[in-house]
């Protein structure tokens, strides 16, 4: 059969399908064969998807074709595609299929072949797509490591920002909708909180190009897999409870421009390996504003069970500032942000 192309999951989690150059393999999730389709290499084919009983295909040349399985029969296909297809999502009721392009993404009605719009200001190759539980909504992460949701009513973005410095293979959100996985070239595999786009943390799991991030059949397990074959299984949840935590920031709300002041940070930190301090200035001139040891740093932490340590602020002109605050451990998990305000006279 050669070496695979591409790998897809259905949105229910029943399905995996498997492109290799000459046909596409369906299979159960103990990987019973449930279904193999033939392919004309030809034609190139490149992307897949599947849900139901359905299942697509996307070529190098801009043909989608979709088939009715097990018995293979094809139902529709649309040629007048754009550039290169890149990565395919169906929607969770089947109903829509998401195309990633050269070009921006395509949304196809699959009962009627119309297609319905692309998305709002997704530009460049887009390498990884994925439906929301309840698609309602759409994340797609590109070449350019750019990552995003857009809401289906309009489809217009919720959020879209720099999400990885290389480019990203795949997106998928966990069985809540209330995280979105992203992984791509950079190895590693990122968690966000969908809402908003808060990272969460960046997970090291594998050594090469992770190519595909998605969760299980069981609530919260998670599979990731890389290019040099390596799988990797892990629990959203049980990821989540490890986060460090700010519990508290002590400081003197109202100083005097020019003075410094010492500001106290409590924290909690489940696995004692607390790694970094990173302090972003949400208001005010940052010109101005002076943090020792700086504006990212390793705390100083007087022993292993530490619960507190501390940085010291200097606001040099009169100003009200506003500053967030994440910690970061040794696994790459990040607090929420934690903001508070000073007031220089």
């Amino acid at each position: 059969m050669g070496q695979l192309t591409n790998i897809a999951i259905s949105p229910a989690q029943d399905r995996i399908a498997i492109a290799f150059p000459r046909e596409i393999q369906v299979l159960s999730p103990d990987l019973e064969l449930l279904a193999s389709v033939p392919l004309d290499p030809s034609e190139r084919p490149w992307a897949v998807g599947v849900t139901g009983d359905l299942l697509a295909c996307g070529t190098t040349e801009g043909l989608v074709r979709l088939w009715e399985f097990p018995a293979g029969q094809p139902l529709r296909e649309w040629r007048a595609i754009p550039g290169m297809v890149w990565c395919l999502a169906f929607s969770p009721d089947g109903g829509l299929l998401a195309v990633g392009l050269s070009q921006g993404v395509r949304l196809v009605d699959v009962e009627s072949g119309a297609e319905v719009r692309p998305l709002a200001g997704v530009s460049g190759e887009v390498w990884g797509l994925a439906f929301s539980p309840g698609g309602d909504s759409l994340a797609a992460g590109t070449a350019a490591g750019e990552l995003g949701i857009w809401a289906r009513e309009g489809w217009n973005p919720v959020w879209a920002q720099a999400g990885h410095e290389e480019p990203i293979w795949t997106v998928a959100f966990d069985h809540t909708g209330e995280y979105l996985l992203s992984a791509g070239v950079d190895r590693t595999v990122k968690l966000w909180r969908a809402e908003d786009g808060v990272e969460i943390g960046s997970l090291a799991l594998h050594a090469t190009t992770v190519r595909l991030v998605t969760p299980l059949s069981r609530p919260g397990a998670c599979l990731s897999a890389s290019e040099n074959g390596k799988l990797a299984l892990w629990n959203l949840p049980r990821v989540l409870s490890l986060r460090p935590q700010v519990r508290g920031v002590f400081y003197v709300e109202r100083i005097q421009a020019g003075r410094a002041q010492v500001v106290m940070v409590s924290f909690q930190d489940v696995n004692r390996d607390l790694s970094w301090a990173y302090l972003e200035l949400v208001e005010g001139d940052k010109a101005r504003v002076v943090v020792q040891p700086g504006w990212s740093f390793r705390p100083h932490l007087s022993g292993h069970g530490a619960t507190s340590f501390s940085f010291s602020l200097t606001v040099e002109t009169p100003q009200r500032i506003r500053l967030r605050l994440v910690l970061v451990d040794g696994a790459g998990l990040r607090s929420d942000p934690y903001e508070f305000s000073v007031e220089a006279y």
